[in-house]
């Protein structure tokens, strides 16, 4: 496992019985938690820093929900996304 990067690690520094651990290579973030309320607390808060992705767990959710309108826009600015790593990077030029 690589190193947790920057925003990971801010996202889920406040959050008691939560570990995180990095995979840069499957471009997965696998969560230990001490029970499912604060691997909730931390999918939420992982959403919030603008993560997305799925769990294993039927009772756990990541949220996506972006807040933005379906159909074509003529601009948009994006603001408030984490670009830590290439992978980040490349995930973010494609969305937009």
């Amino acid at each position: 496992m690589a190193p947790v990067p920057r925003a990971v690690g801010k996202a889920l520094g406040g959050i008691a019985g939560v570990k995180p651990a990095c995979d840069t290579k499957a471009k997965t973030v696998t969560i230990t938690a001490k029970d499912e309320e604060a691997a909730q607390k931390a999918l939420n808060a992982l959403a919030a820093a603008g993560f997305h992705g799925t769990t294993d767990n039927d009772k756990l959710a990541i949220k996506d929900d972006s807040g933005a309108k379906k159909g074509k826009v003529k601009r948009i600015t994006v603001s408030g996304v984490h670009n830590c790593c290439g992978a980040c990077c490349k995930a973010l030029k494609a969305a937009v």
